[in-house]
Formats: structure tokens, C-alpha cells, sequence
């Protein structure tokens, strides 16, 4: 793993190679995912043991351009922003209705 201080707090990002073949051509990656892969030591520790060193793992790569491979679809913090979206819908809904009770009470 990297470590990688900045002012506020530590963060580390797994660091894997792997390599793979498409049409015998062999090709090097070391994406893990699309988005940046910064956790706190413990998430970090999870995703890098997922990998271990020797391992046969599935990597996808973008058949206009095998060189370009990730091993996971799925974005990081994704549960994070389905989450947020949920709660502002939510939100906005309640305030929506908040404001139309309050029109329907001064009409009268």
C-alpha cells in the first residue's frame, strides 16, 4: 500500500500489478477500480487482501483498447452517493409538501 499524508489525515491506496493477455498480446495494468482508491488503513487493508500476490484474478479492459484494464466495475463510494441521493430526494419531497400545506393554510 502507499501512503499518502496530507494536512488533516493519512490516507493509503492498494497497490496492485497484474498482468493479462488479449489476443497474445500480454499487457501490464495496475488500476483497481475507475475512481481513486484512497481509504482509511483498515478499508485499504481489506481491498489489497482481496488480491493476493500470485493470484488468478478477472480484469476487464476496454476491447477498442486492451491496454486500458481495471479490475473492479463498480465505483468507489457509490453506496455513498446513492445514499446522499436518496436523502436529498427525500428532503426536497418533505419540503415540497411542507410548502404546499403551508399555501393550502393561508387560503383560507
Amino acid at each position: 500500500m502507499d501512503d499518502m499524508e496530507g494536512t488533516a489525515s493519512t490516507t493509503y491506496e492498494p497497490a496492485v500489478k497484474y498482468t493479462y493477455s488479449v489476443a497474445e498480446q500480454t499487457y501490464t495494468g495496475e488500476r483497481i477500480g475507475y475512481c481513486p482508491t484512497q481509504f482509511d488503513y483498515g478499508t485499504a487493508s481489506k481491498n489489497i487482501f482481496r488480491y493476493p500476490v500470485g493470484s488468478t484474478v478477472r480484469v476487464r479492459y476496454d476491447p477498442q483498447d486492451p491496454a486500458k484494464a481495471l479490475l473492479e466495475t463498480k465505483g468507489a463510494g457509490s453506496k455513498l452517493f446513492i445514499s446522499l441521493g436518496i436523502f436529498f430526494l427525500v428532503v426536497g419531497v418533505c419540503a415540497g409538501c411542507g410548502v404546499m400545506v403551508y399555501g393550502l393554510m393561508n387560503l383560507r
